[in-house]
């Protein structure tokens, strides 16, 4: 999962459904669950953002950075009282992976 970051914030309800469905050991983590989905989905061919998320039940947000592909995707539950997962946690996050990738791509 090297080629694969994701900062994630929150909680995923259906995770053991998710790390079954994936074929994951049960040490895997929601960030590992989130990885693992977009993966999938990358490797399977051309599908819409949304199938990522699709299947995910929980209050969440996350951000996952593709170094291969150089591709950026971003998700949050819309619910008012989920304080993890707000917009502006996520813009937060956003200002913060910005410079996270500054460090961890490599010199051109």
């Amino acid at each position: 999962m090297d080629d694969i970051f994701c900062l994630f914030q929150g909680h995923i309800d259906n995770v053991a459904v998710l790390k079954q469905q994936y074929g994951l050991n049960k040490t895997a983590n929601e960030v590992i669950v989130v990885i693992e989905a977009y993966r999938t989905l990358r490797d399977r061919g051309p599908y819409p953002a949304d199938q990522v998320v699709k299947d995910i039940q929980g209050k969440f947000a996350f951000i996952l950075y593709d170094s291969t592909s150089k591709a950026t995707f971003f998700a949050a539950v819309s619910d008012p009282f989920c304080l993890e997962c707000s917009p502006v946690w996520l813009v937060v996050l956003l200002i913060f992976i910005s410079d996270l990738f500054v460090y961890l791509l490599p010199a051109a």
